[in-house]
Formats: C-alpha cells, sequence, structure tokens
C-alpha cells in the first residue's frame, strides 16, 4: 500500500450440482478441475440469462483469455451455446476477441466494474465517516481487482498526523491488511492462481514472502476475523482490516482503519477490529439487502 503519512492540519474529504467446473491455468491456460459444482440453471426464459452469467462470471475470474471449447467445457454448456452466447456479448462489446480468436473481458465489463467501484463508494460513505469518528483513524474501503486491491473511498483521520492512500490506488494483496481480507476467504485454488500471477515481491523487510508463510497469515484471517498490516506495505504504517461479506459469504469488499504504527500499535488490533465489525455488517446490508418476500 502506496501510503504516506501526512502532518497538515486540514483534512481531504475524500451459486443440484451440474458436471465439475475446470478452471484456467495461469500459465498455460488449460482447465484443471477444481471440485466446485455449478448452480443447475433455471427451467424457463431465464436459463438463457443464467448461461450468459456464467461465461461473464468465468471470464472475469479467468488469468487467461479463453477459448470457446475451454468456456464450454468450465461452464458445461454445449460449444454450439457457448458459442452463440460468447457472440451476442462480443457484440455489446462484455468480451472481445484476441488474435488467438480467445475470448476475455470487453470495455463494457470493465466499466461495469468501475461503476460497482463507485456504487461501492457512495454507499460505503457514512460507514467510512463512522469508523474513521470511532477509531479516530484514516478508514478505508478496497476491493479486489485481479492480483490487486483497489482503494475506492477513505475518510482520513482529522489528526495532524495521519496516513492517506489516493482513491484508485492499487496496492498488493500480500502485503495490505486490505488485501488480507478480500483474499482469505477465496477458495485454495484461486489463491494459488493469484500468487501465481503476482508473486510476493518485498514491500519493506516486514513483508511476507514466503507463500506457506501467506497462507498461514490467511488461516489467521479467517480464524480472527480480520487482518494485519504491520509495516508491511510501508514502513511506520499499521492498518486493521475486516472483511464486508455478503449473505452469500463472499466477500464484497474490505473495510479497514490505519494510522501511524506509533497510534496503531498491536495491542490496539483486537479493540480496533471490534470497532469495525458492526461496521462491516451494516455496510454489508446496504450493499446487498435482503430481498423482500414476494
Amino acid at each position: 500500500m502506496a501510503r504516506e503519512v501526512r502532518s497538515d492540519a486540514a483534512p481531504r474529504a475524500g451459486s443440484a450440482p451440474t458436471p465439475e467446473r475446470r478452471r484456467p491455468d495461469a500459465r498455460t491456460g488449460s482447465l484443471a478441475r477444481t471440485g466446485v459444482s455449478a448452480t443447475e440453471p433455471p427451467a424457463g426464459g431465464v436459463q438463457s440469462v443464467d448461461r450468459t452469467l456464467q461465461i461473464v462470471e468465468l471470464l472475469a475470474r479467468s488469468p487467461v483469455p479463453l477459448g470457446v471449447v475451454a468456456i464450454a467445457e468450465a461452464t458445461g454448456l454445449a460449444q454450439a451455446t457457448a458459442h452463440r452466447l460468447l457472440q451476442a456479448l462480443a457484440s455489446r462489446s462484455w468480451v472481445r476477441q484476441d488474435g488467438d480468436r480467445r475470448y476475455a473481458p470487453g470495455i463494457t465489463m470493465f466499466r461495469l466494474g468501475e461503476t460497482s467501484q463507485r456504487h461501492v463508494a457512495t454507499a460505503a460513505q457514512p460507514f467510512l465517516l463512522d469508523a474513521a469518528g470511532t477509531s479516530g483513524e484514516t478508514a478505508n474501503i478496497a476491493m479486489l481487482e485481479g492480483t490487486h486491491a483497489v482503494y475506492v473511498g477513505q475518510v482520513p483521520s482529522t489528526q495532524r498526523l495521519r496516513t492517506f492512500a489516493e482513491v484508485g490506488h492499487r496496492v498488493p494483496v500480500h502485503s495490505t491488511a486490505v488485501g488480507k481480507a478480500l483474499v482469505a476467504f477465496l477458495p485454495e485454488a484461486e489463491v494459488t492462481s493469484l500468487l501465481a500471477r503476482s508473486g510476493l515481491p518485498a514491500r519493506t523487510a516486514t513483508t511476507i514472502t514466503d507463500p506457506d508463510r501467506f497462507r498461514a497469515e490467511l488461516a489467521s484471517v479467517r480464524r480472527l476475523g480480520y487482518a494485519l498490516d504491520r509495516g508491511e506495505e510501508a514502513e511506520g504504517v499499521a492498518c486493521v482490516a475486516v472483511p464486508v461479506r455478503a449473505p452469500s459469504g463472499q466477500v464484497m469488499c474490505a473495510l479497514s482503519v490505519s494510522g501511524p504504527e506509533t497510534r496503531v500499535k498491536p495491542s490496539d488490533s483486537r479493540r480496533l477490529a471490534q470497532v469495525l465489525g458492526p461496521i462491516a455488517e451494516r455496510l454489508a446490508t446496504a450493499l446487498a439487502p435482503t430481498a423482500e418476500p414476494g
């Protein structure tokens, strides 16, 4: 997390099982079994919509472009059906083809991602204010984007000495509390693929650069319910983050507070996590409200 510590006084605003899915290998583009079953497409007129969304979600997760055969195998669709849906998606720029006639996310998908980030940032503003006001430190919201976490919202601390990270800034997941909170609850196959693509480069002397240690760190996040960064991204900066989870359990974003290590000490971690937990639950309700009956 390329953060800086500022000392000026004025605060800135800021899815019954179908055939086993396969998952693209980050290096070869081939498909490996994950053991995760798909959701049976519903009968009736919404079946095509469900099938189309399977393709969109597959390409959004894939680290490499995929051909029609690979997409059909991964989704359990007939090749002809996959090809027809891909053509429809390409006509509206949801997907694009590369020189090898493989498919990847298109500009419309990227624009939707940007819109989603803006929506989260807007909805999160009162919760960020609550987190910053209660903790006295800078509050942040981050989302997973490829192999990085991207900050989509922030409310700075009002203290003279405070941390700051530009909204829109991308940071590695392995060296940041928000990154750890975002990936800790992913399937192991996805974590392995992510690490294969990003590596674990040292950001400071305390950055975790060993894969086994990083997996142990993620296990700690799952056990405790919060993640820590002790100068692992930027020297002298500490951060505590919690996942914001949808009713399905999927992590939508991460909520954190950060500040100088002189104020955000190891002994403060549990207290700050207890502050953030209820706020994250309310934010999750705001982002994914329960549908009303009927």
